[in-house]
């Protein structure tokens, strides 16, 4: 159960991180802005706003 976790999240991740910098890029914001403020602040949004 927890390699299924792992699995997961690593897979995830990777697809979360190049939509934020794709979304940068087209928007023209410098990727090092979106690594160190706008990936964290959009991956704790669902806690932030629940359902």
């Amino acid at each position: 159960m927890a390699s299924f976790s792992y699995t997961t999240i690593l897979d995830a991740a990777e697809h979360f991180a190049d939509a934020i910098v794709g979304t940068g890029r087209q928007l023209g914001i410098s990727r090092f802005l979106l690594v160190q403020w706008a990936a964290p602040v959009a991956s704790e949004s669902p806690e932030l706003h629940p359902s």
